[in-house]
Order: structure tokens, then sequence, then C-alpha cells
């Protein structure tokens, strides 16, 4: 089928700099408002944790 627009969700993840695989995480489930339209109408909520990683890649550069 189609897919249809179902509203959109504002979320803020946690953010690491300095990501640490011996840690554990650190985001919880959370509910989140799910917005239909400009009219801030109310659809539905989303429960989802978001993470964001800062990944350091060396990028080998031949000059000339």
């Amino acid at each position: 089928g189609i897919p249809d627009f179902l509203g959109r969700a504002e979320c803020t993840p946690i953010v690491r700099l300095t990501p640490d695989d011996n840690k554990p995480p650190i985001t919880r489930l959370k509910w989140h408002k799910v917005i239909l339209g400009n009219d801030n109408e109310d659809a539905g909520e989303l429960l989802a944790a978001f993470e964001l990683f800062l990944v350091l890649k060396q990028i080998d550069v031949q000059c000339c």
C-alpha cells in the first residue's frame, strides 16, 4: 500500500562525544508526542530512546 504520513515527533538525543565501550547505555525509553499538521493536533505517542555517537575515522590523504 501507499505509506501514510502519521505525524512528526521532536526528540533530543543523548550525545556521547567520547564513546567508551565499557560503559553501559545511558538512554532510557521515553514517550514522545507525535504531532499531526500545523494545528499541533495530537496524533499519538512514540516510545523510543535516541543516542548520538561521535565516530572518528582516520582518512589517509595522499598529497601530490
